[in-house]
């Protein structure tokens, strides 16, 4: 059916105690047409409504937040001049909204406010829009070209992240604002700014500020391998190099102080030195970079260190990143960690066994997530360590073997998260046994994880042996020559091939 709209001045705001009239309706009202004269459609009025057609009025100033949220079924919607602000969310998730055209004199497109608009293919913004909010056209998913307005002076965090086709994008001269990782997960090659503009700089398609002392965003669509960045950068920002899969070299400039969360993740190089002047890390900072075997830490940094490859605070209390690349199939955390860090594991699909140190306090969210590959975890702590909900997500846990100190089988059998592991074991860190063995090639050698010492013998398809030796309890490496082989490891026989 229709619903129409009329009257003068403002829409009463409704709420959980004065709810619109129409609730009860929201799924069979197909139109809705709001007369000249409202000036304003409240928040929530209209969410999840099961409308396809919606005509506004000249005159309409403000459309609420999340007015028109959850429309699935609206497919054009047509602004009139007056319109001055869209509300936070006030077009999310409208699923079938293919074009927006919006109207002279706006001023403000709030957070999220077309967020999710998957079908949505282009948009025309007029002259004189000053803010666009966080996030406002996120998830725009066939969104593939966009024309910034002159006038603009905000354009906030994330406001056209994961615009998955999008490939070209110019900041206005008045832009004085640009939140972090404002165009992450698109095919954008470069960041152009136009002329004229005193904030932000582009060098070789990278957008910065004026100084350059702060890297916001890197095009994760260019080709380029090698990155170097400028002098002058002191901070990179949050996802600034978010799924720059072809990156496999970035150098970070001697003076660089502060590196964003994610900055670089789903990037591609197998290595990453922090200089020893920076001071400040954001989360995760080197998440699910499937190539990063090592990170390491230049001398005199005085806040971060590295171990093996691992990243750490100086004290080594706070585990912070375990490179995804790193294929090691067991792995013993430092005894005087107190804390595994948000994310630190994330994606790690070789890590068959893990050990945790007696003085571990605290697993931070997500940080075994994924851990496709882990089947034992072996805990030294009497008193089970405090595990967020996610930690272990995508895990599952009965197939996990939990080993404990003796005498703590009721402490972890009723606490959060350790309870839903089925297979727990009381032992001593002697009797403990690795997982089984794990064989495998990469850039030209065999390398096998072992559970203990064996005779190794390497043999080609005709039968002929052609290598042997003993390979110790844990991880193992050889070169061979590229071709088909059969290695026998104690009792474990695998075909392999080597590139």
């Amino acid at each position: 059916g229709t619903l129409t709209l009329s009257g003068k001045g403002d829409m009463p705001e409704f709420n959980w105690l004065y709810e619109p009239p129409w609730k009860g309706l929201k799924s069979n009202i197909k139109t809705v047409v709001v007369k000249e004269g409202v000036t304003s459609i409240s928040d929530e009025a209209f969410k999840e409504a099961n409308l396809t057609t919606l005509t506004l009025p000249v005159g309409l100033r403000r459309i609420g937040n999340s007015a028109f949220t959850s429309c699935g079924n609206l497919t054009a919607v047509k602004f009139q001049t007056g319109l001055i602000e869209i509300g936070d969310n006030a077009f999310s998730s409208c699923s079938k909204l293919t074009t927006v055209t919006l109207p002279a004199g706006l001023k403000e497109i709030g957070d999220k406010a077309f967020n999710a608009c998957k079908a949505l293919t282009s948009i025309n913004f007029p002259t004189g829009v000053s803010r666009i909010g966080n996030d406002a056209f996120s998830s725009c998913s066939k969104l593939t070209t966009i024309m910034l307005p002159a006038g603009l002076k905000k354009l906030g965090g994330g406001s056209f992240a994961y615009c998955w086709e999008l490939t070209s994008v110019s900041i206005p001269a008045d832009v004085d604002t640009v939140g972090d990782c404002p165009f992450i997960s698109t095919k954008l090659v470069s960041v152009s700014v136009e002329k004229g503009n005193t904030n932000y700089v582009s060098i070789n398609g990278v957008l910065l500020d004026r100084s350059k002392k702060s890297l916001i965003q890197y095009p994760a669509g260019s080709s380029n391998k090698v990155y170097v960045l400028p002098p002058e950068v002191t901070r990179i920002g949050y996802c600034a190099f978010y799924g720059a899969h072809n990156l496999v070299s970035v150098t970070l400039p001697t003076g660089l102080k502060e590196i964003g969360g994610w900055s670089f993740m789903y990037c591609g190089m197998p290595s990453i030195t922090i200089p020893s002047m920076v001071e400040k890390l954001g989360n995760a900072p080197f998440s699910l970079c499937k190539n990063l075997s090592q990170i390491i830490v230049e001398s005199g940094n005085t806040h971060y260190t590295s171990v093996d490859g691992v990243l750490f605070n100086k004290a080594k209390t706070f585990l912070i990143q375990y490179p995804n690349g790193n294929k090691r199939s067991t792995y013993d955390v430092p005894s005087g960690v107190t804390t595994i860090g948000y994310s630190a594991f994330w994606g790690n699909s070789a890590l068959m066994s893990i050990t945790l140190p007696a003085k571990l306090t605290t697993i931070e969210n997500s940080a075994f997530e994924d851990c496709s590959g882990l089947k034992s975890i072996i805990v030294k702590s009497k008193n089970p360590p405090a595990v967020d909900g996610s930690s272990f997500n995508g895990i599952k846990l009965s197939e996990v073997t939990l080993y404990i100190p003796k005498g703590s089988r009721a402490a972890y059998a009723t606490a959060p998260v350790w309870k839903e592991f089925k297979q727990i074991v009381e032992s001593t860190v002697a009797n403990i046994v690795l997982p089984e063995a794990r064989i495998y090639t990469t850039k030209g050698r065999l390398c096998l994880s072992l559970p203990h010492t064996v005779l190794t013998q390497v043999y080609n398809l005709s039968g002929g042996l052609v290598h042997t030796f003993r390979a110790s309890a844990g991880d193992n490496s050889v070169p061979l020559a590229a071709g088909v082989y059969i290695i026998r490891a104690g009792e474990y026989t695998q075909k392999i091939i080597v590139n």
